[in-house]
């Protein structure tokens, strides 16, 4: 079996999310019969790769500012096509469906809605122009074999918008399963809490350091990561705003981490939290501690909730919300030994089984041979 992996950049060195699931992707997809070639994203880079090397399969994984005819293109040389939503691209110029205030968007309404959402002149001329990308990417949509979204929130979105359900499969981007749980809190150390991601207004570290103000002294909490990574830029008036709302509050800054580092980091940890501000497809950070057997407090929408059992493995809080989230982690402090999987507790049976790559990878194999 012959897989064409195609991304808008190519994976080394990993920037991100995506670009990490693809180079994961590349590293284990060979142990398991496919053949797999990386391509970097432009029609005629793709439409050269296609007659040189016949792929069976063309694997979309983004489409970010490039021609959405890229499907159809590799439609034409006779390989069947899988895409990968790993956001709402394809609905959404801004990616997760949320309007310029990060409130969330009731759809694109064929389109309609997308140009007042940006402003501007474009109140004007973007609603044709809107229309017009709305109807490309349907029509990216009913060009692929099969579709992949990354949670059931992702899913579910993209059928109501009338996308075949049947042509839908949910194959989560997951990390592969750490070699073992993290260390557990040292008895009688302050409840410590970890933050592991970009300092963007997007990711709700704002948020969070807001909601330490609530918590006094009682715990503290960790923040692992710094300013994005080129080409997205650096919110200084974000980075202000957390020099100043951490002042005399329990909140240490560590700055960037490699991303096998996690693991580590999240020893003694009482939990990891994701106070994302936006919808998020899935949540990788989330899916890391939770094989790590680390209890994760997430917002009460999106693909990241899919992940909790409230009180199990982890808590929920209202989206945005400041004060809810404080409320979350003070009940954490309360009752975060009962919702660890690791030894410092006894171990809880009842522990969700969190997706991990080698399953997902086996699932994602099986779909490709559907396509043949």
């Amino acid at each position: 079996m012959r897989v064409l992996l195609a991304t808008d950049t190519l994976p080394t060195p990993p920037r991100g999310g995506l670009d990490l699931h693809v180079s994961e992707l590349i590293d284990a997809l060979p142990a398991l019969g496919v053949t797999i070639q990386v391509v970097p994203l432009t029609s005629f880079h793709l439409a050269q790769a296609l007659r040189e090397s016949t792929p069976d399969i063309v694997h979309f994984h983004s489409l970010q500012g490039l021609s959405p005819k890229l499907p159809q293109v590799a439609k034409r040389h006779g390989a069947s096509v899988v895409w990968t939503l790993h956001d709402f691209l394809a609905l959404c110029p801004r990616t997760h469906l949320h309007d310029a205030l990060r409130r969330p968007c009731a759809g694109p309404r064929g389109g309609l809605a997308c140009g007042p959402c940006f402003g501007g002149i474009r109140r004007l001329i973007g609603p044709p122009a809107y229309t017009r990308r709305y109807r490309a990417m349907r029509a990216s949509l009913a060009a692929c074999d099969r579709l992949i979204a990354p949670s059931q929130f992702v899913r579910d979105v993209f059928v109501s918008e009338g996308v075949d359900s049947e042509s839908l499969s949910v194959i989560a981007p997951a990390v592969r399963a750490p070699a073992s749980a993290a260390r557990a809190p040292n008895p009688g150390a302050r409840p410590r809490f970890v933050y592991a991601g970009d300092l963007r207004r997007s990711k709700g570290i704002g948020l969070l350091v807001r909601s330490m103000n609530e918590l006094q002294r009682e715990c503290e909490l960790v923040v692992h990561g710094g300013a994005p990574a080129h080409p997205a830029p650096r919110e200084r008036d974000l980075e202000e705003e957390l020099r100043a709302g951490s002042k005399g509050r329990a909140i240490r800054y560590q700055g960037r981490y490699a991303p096998e580092a996690l693991p580590s980091l999240l020893d003694g940890a009482l939990a990891l939290v994701v106070p994302s501000l936006v919808r998020e497809s899935f949540g990788r950070t989330a899916n890391e501690a939770l094989l790590c057997g680390v209890p994760v407090i997430v917002p009460d929408e999106g693909g990241l909730a899919e992940q909790v059992e409230p009180g199990v493995n982890g808590l929920l809080f209202e989206a945005g919300n400041a004060r809810s989230l404080a409320q979350a982690m003070k009940r954490m402090v309360r009752e975060g030994e009962a919702m660890s999987s690791r030894d410092w507790k006894t171990g809880d049976a009842s522990w969700p089984e969190a997706p991990h790559l080698d399953g997902e990878i086996q699932r994602l194999v099986d779909l490709y041979g559907a396509c043949l």
